[in-house]
């Protein structure tokens, strides 16, 4: 390999690395919260924004950020006795309702389908849309890199406030 070769490899890389490390540093360590949420701190979850992400992607990416973020104060999170007003803004009530019989049914967490430590994964949570319409979408989410990687294809659904709702989790494929 001629030396200017090595030289355009090692800059790629750098570069690559640099766009990585930003994208990362750059992440609020606040989770995004949608306005129907509280800061309440009896409760078990943080709060912040005002105004929930339009798009179907963003909304998933605030979501596992949000939701990664209580697990990790919290790894008993959510408490059942406040489910539905946690995961109201974020989830469907047909997911909330359900939530405890798909986790008993695939052994592990609904959200993340699965059952280790997601502080093992790496950082990072990153969406794409796969497909979208005003009322449904399915966005590919990748929590971690690398050999931590965990890929998911997220539901979504328009609820009568017009927010996005994760409807369903699923591997991808």
């Amino acid at each position: 390999m001629k030396l200017w070769h090595l030289i355009a490899l090692i800059l790629i890389i750098a570069l690559v690395g640099g766009a990585i490390f930003l994208k990362l540093w750059s992440t609020p360590s606040t989770p995004v919260q949608t306005n129907q949420q509280n800061q309440q701190s009896d409760t078990g979850f943080t709060g912040g924004m005002t105004k929930p992400p339009a798009q179907a992607d963003q909304f998933t990416t605030a979501f596992y950020n949000w939701y990664l973020q209580n697990l990790k104060q919290n790894p008993t999170f959510p408490d059942p006795s406040i489910r539905n007003q946690v995961f109201a803004p974020w989830l469907s009530s047909n997911f909330i309702a359900n939530w405890d019989t798909i986790g008993n049914n695939i052994d592990s967490d609904p959200a993340l389908l699965a059952s280790d430590n997601p502080e093992t994964w790496g950082p990072g949570v990153f969406s794409s849309v796969l497909t979208q319409t005003a009322t449904t979408a399915a966005v590919h989410v990748t929590i971690g890199y690398g050999s931590t990687a965990h890929t998911y294809v997220v539901q979504l659904i328009k609820a009568s406030d017009g927010n996005w709702r994760i409807d369903s989790v699923g591997p991808a494929s």
